[in-house]
């Protein structure tokens, strides 16, 4: 057993050192396959591999500093393993808070760090820091003021317990410069506490787990302000509450090759409303093509109208857990319509609804398939028996189906086939429109009498809709409804990677209500590897939307 042993291994220790090295190298460059760190599970094996691995740099380079170790030499270890190659740093700064109850040894554990580190910040490739006291994160900060960073590519801070206090002072940080840095993550930090160098950075994502908007009133026109030095930005991710603007304040913000933005409303704070000032009203993006709403109360009659001039690119909106906050269902729909108008001017030819209710989903196709000929009444009178002009009365049922029979609902589509309506009274240029149901243990069925009823009035407006995109679930069904051979509309599975920047997109973004997804999660290796090309046509997933 022993000679077959030796004989397994010989042929593996012939392989040159260089050879072994690059394979450990490829290995390393997965960083799911050990949560340990694969170059200690090498250094294990045998003696030769020990040798191999620490005179491999690159093995080095992911660093993670904790208290413990700190202690144990280990992130000595790894800086001088390292060499002088980019290292990604993950500081967790909870280990190194003081507390009342440490002893004096202890509280010096924080000052170790910086010390040990402060020679090797310039070193810095993927920077990522969680932390829960503003103390430990203020002195890690005022360290990285000085420092000139060329391999820098993202800095992602997570207060993750709670929003920093009001307290907390402005920071600039990479003043000596970051040419490479190309994406910012700030979790309950906004731009005004921490101002790292934006000239080069191309995606933003500020996350906020607390609504108290009043914390953010006092400096929103100044993070404003400090947005507009992001001249290369394509996506910006931030919580409508960091941007709330002073009525009075007049300011603009040029973002002139911004192709994507989403507004989040943060989840305990469902009464953030439309009405409120926010980026929408002073930024300027001629670029900008998607434009999400995330989680929003609508309630207000006056809602503010998205400004063509402002964003003339702009063709696809997304509503995503839209919240309407109104006493009765006529009034729902109403809201509806006053959304719908918002977007009048823009030439918005994609709309994808997310985690939509029932109630919610019947509206919208009720109200996407008015038109100019027809008044609210006339057009609810027209399609059910003893008309009226409720949301009940408008012949939607209790399960989301317009309430007809067969032979009324094919009298209907018969006429409309050969009739001429005029210009559809909501989103008119309207071309591709995504339906994603919310999920709370269930699935509604999905509203198929009231879709058909949409697509034929708009294809008798002469404005049709090509394309609807569903999820996987409802795939099935909605093609067997609108067949290839009938020819009203072509039908797709949804997938965020059909938007433009969409290997860009958070995966947590999509978040269903129901589902177990985390709300702020990173994109996925499965996510990165889907991607495709602006303007590819692949099979089974169709067109981006342009």
């Amino acid at each position: 057993m022993v000679s077959a042993s030796a004989t397994a291994i010989a042929p593996m220790s012939q392989i040159p050192v260089e050879i072994v090295s690059t394979i450990f190298e490829t290995i390393h460059a997965d960083s799911s396959i050990s949560a340990i760190g694969i170059e200690v599970v090498l250094s294990d094996v045998c003696k030769d591999w020990r040798a191999i691995v620490l005179r491999s740099p690159r093995l080095w380079t992911r660093i993670l500093c904790t208290r413990g170790r700190l202690k144990r030499g280990e992130t000595v270890l790894y800086l001088q393993n390292s060499h002088s190659l980019p290292i990604n740093l993950s500081i967790h700064l909870d280990d190194f808070a003081i507390t009342r109850d440490e002893s004096f040894a202890e509280s010096h554990h924080r000052e170790s760090l910086f010390r040990v580190l402060s020679s090797h910040f310039w070193r810095i490739n993927d920077l990522l820091v969680s932390c829960t006291e503003d103390g430990p994160l203020e002195s890690l900060l005022r360290q990285l003021h000085p420092i000139t960073a060329p391999f820098l590519r993202s800095i992602d801070i997570d207060c993750w317990e709670h929003p920093v206090s009001n307290s907390f002072p402005s920071i600039d940080i990479f003043t000596g410069g970051a040419p490479k840095l190309s994406e910012v993550r700030f979790g309950n930090l906004s731009l005004k506490h921490c101002q790292p160098p934006l000239a080069s950075v191309k995606a933003i994502y500020c996350f906020l787990d607390e609504s108290n908007s009043e914390r953010f009133d006092e400096y929103s026109e100044a993070w404003m302000a400090r947005l507009a030095a992001a001249t290369s930005l394509n996506f910006l991710q931030i919580d409508a509450a960091t941007t709330v603007i002073t009525a009075d304040w007049v300011g603009r913000v040029e973002l002139p090759v911004l192709q994507s933005l989403c507004l989040s409303a943060a989840d305990n704070f469902h009464e953030f409303s439309w009405e409120r000032q926010n980026i929408l009203q002073h930024a300027v993006a001629p670029c900008l093509e998607v434009l999400m709403l995330n989680n929003f109360c609508y309630f207000s009659p006056s809602f503010e109208d998205i400004r063509s001039e402002n964003f003339p690119s702009l063709h696809t909106v997304i509503f995503w857990k839209a919240n309407m906050k109104f006493i009765n269902e006529e009034d729902v729909e109403g809201g509806y319509k006053l959304l719908l108008d918002n977007f009048r001017r823009p030439s918005i030819k994609n709309i994808i609804c997310g985690d939509i209710s029932k109630a919610g989903c019947r509206h919208l196709l009720f109200t996407l398939a008015l038109c100019d000929s027809e008044s609210d009444a006339e057009d609810a009178g027209h399609y059910i028996e003893g008309g009226g002009g409720g949301v009940e009365d408008a012949g939607v049922g209790d399960e989301g189906h317009l309430r007809q029979g067969e032979d009324e609902k094919g009298a209907e589509d018969t006429q409309h086939a050969g009739a001429e309506l005029k210009r559809p009274s909501y989103l008119p240029d309207l071309q591709t429109l995504a339906i994603i149901p919310s999920n709370n243990g269930w699935y509604y069925p999905f509203p198929l009498t009231a879709m058909r009823r949409l697509l034929v009035r708009r294809k008798a407006a002469g404005r049709p809709i090509q394309k609807v995109y569903v999820t996987a679930d409802f795939l099935a069904e909605v093609c067997g409804e609108f067949t290839s051979e009938e020819g009203l509309v072509q039908v797709e599975v949804w997938r965020p990677q059909l938007l433009p920047n969409g290997h860009m997109w958070p995966e947590g973004i999509w978040h269903i209500s129901g589902d177990c997804t985390r709300e702020r999660g990173f994109k996925s290796e499965d996510d990165m590897d889907e991607e495709v090309d602006v303007g590819d046509e692949v099979e089974g997933r169709g067109e981006r939307y342009r």
